[in-house]
């Protein structure tokens, strides 16, 4: 039987870093980003903001995923709007 491992969003962002800051990558520590936490349950999580931001954000347990926002609509940049996470602010 196979054991699933997961891994917290946090460590993707700090993964993503590490190439970000060797000049390697596509992306910086201001790219907008989403996370999400437990989609379709009472307790989902849906935090929109930089990847430094979101470094900070205690997505509580799995499952979590992670998207790196590209070009958006504009109503694509409302919905992330809505998600987004203040900028003084460490917790969603």
């Amino acid at each position: 039987m196979a054991t699933w491992i997961f891994f917290p969003v946090y460590v993707a962002f700090k993964n993503i870093l590490l190439f970000v800051l060797s000049g390697i990558a596509a992306y910086t520590e201001d790219t907008t980003c989403v996370g999400f936490a437990r989609l379709g349950s009472e307790d989902q999580l849906v935090v929109a903001g930089s990847m430094k931001q979101l470094l900070e954000v205690d997505f509580g347990l799995p499952l979590h995923c992670l998207v790196i926002v590209g070009d958006t609509h504009p109503v694509e940049e409302e919905m992330l709007d809505f998600y987004k996470l203040a900028k003084n602010q460490g917790q969603a």
